[in-house]
């Protein structure tokens, strides 16, 4: 799943965006706290992220900020993409 902000505003300095509270946290600080993760928490969480890029390059889109702090972990365990707004459309074909 891939997170939107709800709204976004401008101030005369910064870009400000609401985006909805996720319980889990993102990955970098799940990551540190489950500290070793299971053979199979990863796969599953790696397969998460393989199937996001995959549908986002499937949409001519690809993703430029691929870091821990971007990916958000959901109550349920399943992972949320965060910071879209760095993405860029792929019209070379």
């Amino acid at each position: 799943m891939m997170l939107n902000p709800s709204f976004s505003f401008y101030s005369q300095s910064k870009e400000l965006m609401y985006i909805p509270f996720i319980l889990g946290g993102n990955l970098k600080h799940y990551i540190k706290k489950y500290i070793p993760l299971g053979k199979q928490d990863l796969i599953f969480y790696l397969s998460q992220i393989i199937n996001l890029l995959g549908k986002m390059h499937s949409a001519n889109k690809i993703y430029c900020n691929i870091v821990l702090e971007n990916i958000f972990v959901k109550e349920n365990g399943y992972l949320i993409l965060n910071g879209l707004k760095r993405s860029i459309i792929n019209d070379t074909k």
